[in-house]
């Protein structure tokens, strides 16, 4: 009885703690969109790429694969070969991979 009560309560916050890192994730997407189309606005004005700084180029590429990630989700769910927990746990590796890209990018650029 202990053991079940137990593993509800971790499993509910396991449960929390997704539902924190998929908010936060959104939070962030919405700043990276915002800055992505700042830059393609930028990128219009400016028809020479070579005064597009580094960064810049980055921070597009990175937007590209964290909306890569997110919905390569959607295609491996419906191929229904990997277990759930499995399948959650490579993309939340990876999107932890390209979040601290993203914010390594985010500290040295301001």
């Amino acid at each position: 009885m202990k053991n079940n009560k137990i593993e509800t309560k971790a499993l509910s916050l396991f449960n929390y703690i997704i539902l924190g890192s998929i908010l936060f994730w959104f939070y962030m997407l919405r700043h990276i969109l915002t800055y992505f189309i700042e830059l393609l606005r930028l990128m219009l004005h400016t028809i020479n790429l070579s005064e597009v700084s580094l960064e810049t180029k980055c921070m597009i590429v990175l937007t590209f694969v964290l909306i890569g990630v997110s919905s390569d989700l959607i295609k491996e769910k419906n191929n229904n070969s990997m277990n759930n927990d499995d399948i959650l746990a490579r993309r939340m590796a990876q999107a932890l991979v390209v979040g601290l890209v993203v914010i390594y990018i985010n500290l040295h650029t301001m």
